[in-house]
This record gives C-alpha cells, sequence and structure tokens, in this order.
C-alpha cells in the first residue's frame, strides 16, 4: 500500500475531519515554536559574547537599591586593580544618552567641505573604559581595534555605520555641540565594530573612552557600571574575598562586593526599560515554557486520537489489500508512514507559519525573539518531537487494523475493540485534562 496514494484517498474521504487533524497540528505546532523562540531569546540573554561566561559585574549589595551595580570610579578602579585573576576590567557609564550628531553640509565626513545638506541623527552614546573590547570580546570589523585608546576616536556598530555612511565609515567625523566629552564638537570614528544582539544589556551605541587625565579619581558621584573579565568563572570567590578583605571601607561609603555573572543580570529584575539594564521575569519564561509543551502535547495527543478513530473505518479497505497479498509488515509499515508523512508535513507548514507570526509579534512587541532558520535548537527539538508523534500515532491503529483474520473482518462490521475504546477515551481524557490547565 503507497502511503501517498493512502493518504489522498483519506482526505477524499474525509476531507473535514482530516482538515481540522491536521490544522490542530500545525497550531499546535506553530504555537509551540513561536513560545519557545520568545523563551530562547530570553534564556540566552547576555551569552552571545566571545568571552561569555568569565564576565562578571561589580555589585554592592549593601549599598541602597539605586548604588547597588551604579559605582563611583574610583572605587571600580580599585577593584579592577585588585586581583590576578582580572584579565580585564572597564567601567561604563550609561546615562548620556542620545547626543545630536550631524554629518553633511560643513562636513564631508573626513573633515573637508560639503555640498550635501546637514543631516542630524540623535545616536545613542557611552562612555567605556579602552578594556571594553577585551572585557566582552567586541568584534572589530574594519578600523584600528585600539581606538578607545585615543581621545576624540570612538567606536560605532555596523549597523549606525551603514546607516550614516553607508557602511565606509573608518576615519569619517561627526559633529556635535561642544560639551565636556566632546570640547571641540567632533568625534572620529576609529573602528566599526559588529552589532551586539538584541538580547544583550550593551546596547549599539557609539563607544568613546573615559579620558582618564581629566576623570577625577574620587569616592564621591556614583555614574559607573563595573564589569570584570575573570581568568576564570570559579575565580570569582577568590576575587571578592581578597577584595573585601584588603580594601578600606572606612574610606567610602561602599558596602563589599559580590561579583554577578552577566548571564544572570537580565533574570534580577533590575529596571527593565534599558535605560540601564534590561529586565525579565525568571517565572514568567518558565510558566511559558509550560504552556508551549502542554500546547504540543495536547496537539500530538488529538493527531494520535484521531488516527485512533480511523482505524475502524479502514480496518475492511486494510485487510482486503492483505488478502491481495500485502504483507502485515508491509501494511503497518504503510499505516505508520501515513501518520508521519502528514506530521511532517505540518511541520513544514507550521516552520513558514513561525517564522512570519514570530516577526509580527516581535514587531508589535507581544514577545521577544524570531524564529529563523538559525534557531537551530528549537528546529531540532520541534523535528525529533514530530517524527516520533508521527510514528507513535500510526502505531496502534495500524496494529489494530492488521491483528484480526482477513475473513472475519471482510464478513462482519468492526468497531474498536474494548481495549481501543479504552485507549481512546485515556488520550481523549488526558487532552481535555492538558486543554483544562492550560486555560488556568
Amino acid at each position: 500500500m503507497k502511503p501517498f496514494r493512502s493518504i489522498t484517498g483519506i482526505f477524499k474521504r474525509h476531507a473535514a475531519p482530516m482538515s481540522i487533524n491536521l490544522l490542530g497540528l500545525v497550531t499546535a505546532l506553530t504555537a509551540f515554536i513561536i513560545i519557545m523562540s520568545h523563551v530562547e531569546f530570553e534564556r540566552n540573554y547576555d551569552r552571545s559574547y566571545p568571552t561569555s561566561g568569565r564576565i562578571f559585574r561589580v555589585d554592592c549589595p549593601g549599598n541602597e537599591e539605586t548604588f547597588r551595580s551604579i559605582l563611583p570610579n574610583a572605587f571600580a578602579r580599585d577593584v579592577i586593580n585588585s586581583s590576578a585573576h582580572i584579565e580585564a576590567g572597564t567601567m561604563l557609564m550609561p546615562y548620556l544618552g542620545e547626543i545630536l550628531f550631524f554629518t553633511g553640509s560643513g562636513s564631508d565626513g573626513n573633515g573637508g567641505e560639503s555640498n550635501e545638506k546637514t543631516v542630524g541623527y540623535r545616536l545613542s552614546c557611552d562612555l567605556v573604559q579602552p578594556a571594553f573590547t577585551e572585557v566582552f570580546g567586541v568584534n572589530i570589523l574594519e578600523g584600528d581595534s585600539s581606538s578607545l585608546t585615543v581621545p576624540g576616536k570612538a567606536i560605532i556598530p555596523e549597523s549606525m555605520a551603514e546607516m550614516l555612511f553607508r557602511g565606509d565609515a573608518t576615519g569619517k567625523i561627526l559633529e556635535t555641540e561642544p560639551n565636556y566629552f566632546f570640547p571641540d564638537g567632533k568625534v572620529t570614528i576609529g573602528a566599526v565594530y559588529e552589532d551586539f544582539p538584541a538580547n544583550s544589556n550593551l546596547r549599539n551605541s557609539i563607544y568613546f573612552a573615559i579620558d582618564e587625565r581629566t576623570t577625577p579619581y574620587t569616592y564621591g558621584a556614583a555614574n559607573f557600571i563595573c564589569y570584570l573579565l575573570l581568568d576564570s568563572p570559579g575565580s570569582a570567590k577568590s576575587v571578592e574575598d581578597e577584595f573585601n578583605s584588603t580594601f578600606d571601607f572606612n574610606q567610602s561609603w561602599m558596602s563589599p562586593i559580590e561579583l554577578i555573572p552577566m548571564e544572570d543580570i537580565y533574570f534580577m529584575g533590575q529596571g527593565g526599560d534599558g535605560t540601564v539594564f534590561y529586565s525579565g521575569n525568571r517565572n514568567t519564561t518558565i510558566l511559558l515554557t509550560a504552556i508551549a509543551v502542554l500546547v504540543l502535547f495536547s496537539g500530538v495527543l488529538n493527531f494520535a486520537n484521531f488516527f485512533t478513530s480511523l482505524a475502524p473505518v479502514r480496518i475492511r479497505d486494510i485487510n482486503t489489500r492483505k488478502v491481495a497479498g500485502a504483507s502485515t509488515a508491509s501494511l503497518r509499515a504503510s499505516l505508520t508512514c501515513e501518520s508521519l508523512i502528514i506530521s511532517i508535513a505540518a511541520l513544514i507548514v507550521s516552520f513558514f507559519l513561525a517564522g512570519w507570526l514570530s516577526e509580527t509579534f516581535a514587531a508589535d512587541g507581544l514577545l521577544n525573539g524570531t524564529f529563523s532558520i538559525e534557531s537551530t535548537g528549537i528546529i531540532l527539538t520541534v523535528t525529533a518531537i514530530t517524527i516520533v508523534s508521527g510514528i507513535v500515532a500510526g502505531l496502534y491503529p495500524s496494529w489494530y487494523a492488521t491483528s484480526y483474520p482477513p475473513a472475519l473482518v471482510l464478513k462482519g462490521d468492526f468497531g474498536l475493540s474494548r481495549g481501543g475504546r479504552t485507549f481512546r477515551n485515556i488520550m481523549s481524557g488526558i487532552q481535555y485534562t492538558v486543554a483544562f490547565v492550560t486555560l488556568i
């Protein structure tokens, strides 16, 4: 019995229920993929850096909440220089926000004259130390990787370079109103770096270096986040103990430090709007994972239940083929292939739907994360689940439909056996229970 021809026959004879069953499986798979794309987006927050796993933020839990992670520059420098386990450290000032820069008239981007109209852009800016690129393993695409060591130079993300200069940004000049950070009102683009992903607490900003010559060494005003790159994740406790046991806390209003893994920051609930940190809710992420699993489980049960209910209807046709010479093994394999082929077809449709819908939901701010060909973890997981489900959904019906002597089947009117009815009722009960739990 050829599976594809048999599937066509099923659709012709049972068009409505078969279509509804296929639609149900597609819906369950699509919902699972979209929800898990959001979950993966949040679970992988701040895990994309080449140095991920060794990056820690310096916190002072004993301070009031506002200054738990925002430190005076002198204190941050003391921490950075406190241990041999610290390979590099950087301060980051997140409060500059957007600054108005100009390119066009008055400048050709290289300091010369231009006939183009002045174009202004409000661009996000962050102040860092030169070791910023080392701490986060920033991928410099073009230009000088040491640009942050030169006053008046900055590095910008690839997306910004494309927007401002159509990609050719190195050496170009941005102009702004003279201020404390840009005394002459100009900044030279020294390098272009690869954009940080959306699930990152680092913004795709213009990064320029703190001028150590003019920045006072003070324990007064707190404006900086301090990040450390350790030689090993296991060194965090040693760095904490070494600093806390030797630093004289009487000379400042700071409290003992605690090193927070970069990957843990997102779920700490500090703010959330990205002004300083982005944050999410771990319990919500766990709940969404549970909902995704329950929706998929319900869809798979419904799919298996439908194929089980078709067994009595198809038993005469199947055994007619058996009389015609088809072996029991080939019939069972063919019936199992039917459900497998249909489930794979549903999976392919759900991939396209999930890719389209996830982008729509992300654009509307309903969910984070989009599904694409690069979502390999989700693709492999849902493909494995679909294949197993397709095989399992066809096993019982194929065994049941070929378990009776052909002569007996061709004479009688068969429904599900007592065991078959019990099996289907159990699956229906589980399905309704799952649906009820999901609604709650």
